[in-house]
């Protein structure tokens, strides 16, 4: 909490200062200060965003993880890690969601869910380029 006094301006450091008492953790900071200075509208124009975020076919597993996961954070530190995996299992590739929702029920982590996608995606690649090779042939 040291490291936030120092980049604080204005009000805002001036709020920090009245109420670095209530924050026991960093999370306790990150959604009050997001409450007092982030606007209703940006949080719902992120949300269409979510909502709409899809895995492109040619966007790696990785890629698409990490940037609905960063919108998440955005939107509410606090959503839980089950919440993400279902968001993401709507929006990844088709070709292998239906392989990957099989396991679902065994994935209660990111880190499981990406390990599971991250097989299927790979699985799904060298498919395609032994398809592409035996029509090329």
């Amino acid at each position: 909490m040291a490291n936030v006094r120092g980049t604080l301006i204005q009000s805002a450091s001036l709020w920090f200062d009245n109420h670095e008492h209530d924050f026991k953790k960093w999370s306790d900071f990150d959604t009050a200060f997001r409450t007092r200075y982030f606007s209703s509208t940006m949080s719902h124009k992120k949300f269409d965003l979510l909502k709409q975020r899809k895995q492109s076919h040619d966007k790696q597993i990785t890629s698409y993880v990490d940037d609905v996961v960063n919108l998440y954070k955005e939107i509410d530190p606090t959503m839980s890690e089950q919440i993400m995996i279902k968001h993401l299992m709507s929006g990844i590739n088709p070709d292998f969601q239906k392989e990957i929702s099989g396991r679902e029920s065994t994935m209660n982590t990111l880190n499981e869910f990406l390990k599971y996608a991250k097989i299927e995606q790979d699985l799904y690649d060298i498919f395609e380029k032994f398809h592409q090779l035996s029509i090329d042939s």
